[in-house]
């Protein structure tokens, strides 16, 4: 978080990208507000079945070396629920069901430069 603060202050438009749920923002506004920077929050959710097919390609991949990807069923399906119901940060929900890794690039920049239509954090 504190390296992306410094590329924001430094003027660069900056992405963090992890699992951040609502429960985060919190602490992302304390992070963010000394340097009066304006977080917007974007989250990719596709359909529970994608989601778990998709973990499923991973299967032997190793995202962090030494850990394998996370493939099974019973812990995606619990983080996909916490996500199921954002309440005010529905706004927030971009369906990547049927995009794939460029276009859900390019929907996400979209959606950054329309400031109308995400919620700030700020």
């Amino acid at each position: 978080m504190a390296a992306a603060v410094r590329m924001a202050e430094g003027g660069y438009s900056t992405v963090v990208e992890g699992i951040v749920g609502p429960w985060h923002l919190d602490e992302v506004r304390d992070v963010f507000a000394p340097g009066h920077l304006v977080v917007r929050y974007v989250v990719l959710r596709p359909t529970l079945e994608s989601c778990q097919a998709r973990a499923m390609e991973r299967a032997g991949e190793e995202r962090v070396p030494g850990h394998p990807a996370l493939t099974e069923e019973g812990p995606i399906r619990h983080m996909w629920h916490q996500f199921e119901r954002l309440g005010a940060y529905e706004r927030c929900v971009l369906d990547s069901t049927d995009l794939d890794a460029a276009e859900t690039a390019r929907q996400v920049r979209s959606w950054l430069a329309d400031a109308g239509r995400l919620l700030s954090v700020d």
